[in-house]
């Protein structure tokens, strides 16, 4: 079994994404190896994380064949998944106080009725839960990608 990341702060989801694909993937980073790289190379700061321009380009570095996507629904997810792949989602939501924020986090398969997300555990007041994987309805996922969304099909 995976033992995936969860993010420790309140910014570097992105960087904690792509960790968590790479390991999917096969490969072997860690917190101590990859973390502060990451961060550096996803131009994140501890204010506002970091910018999907960003992202982007770190995801392509590390995984070639990834395929960007925006503003997609689940449609696109739930059938890339069912090929047997993953996705690093960025998606922005709006929380108890009406302040947007935005969150990355990598979905990596999906049941009959929930998605499973790596690092998607804050709460709608933007929480850090304490578990790093999180079953999600497909209702509260369609909802996610509602907003405002970023793909990444790997």
């Amino acid at each position: 079994m995976i033992k995936y990341l969860k993010q420790r702060d309140y910014y570097s989801c992105a960087p904690t994404a792509i960790i968590n694909a790479m390991k999917w993937s096969g490969k072997n980073p860690t917190r101590k190896s990859h973390l502060k790289k990451l961060i550096k190379e996803c131009k994140c700061c501890n204010k506002c994380g970091s910018e999907v321009e960003n992202i982007d380009g770190v995801v392509r570095k590390y995984f070639s064949h990834a395929k960007y996507k925006s503003q997609e629904s689940t449609n696109t997810l739930s059938a890339h998944l069912r090929k047997g792949g993953a996705v690093i989602l960025a998606y922005e939501y709006v929380k108890n106080d009406g302040i947007r924020e935005a969150h990355c986090t990598f979905c990596i398969d999906r049941t009959k009725y929930y998605y499973i997300l790596v690092n998607d555990v804050k709460t709608s007041d933007g929480t850090i839960l304490p578990n790093t994987i999180s079953m999600k309805s497909r209702k509260s996922v369609a909802k996610m990608l509602k907003i405002n969304n970023d793909m990444w099909l790997i």
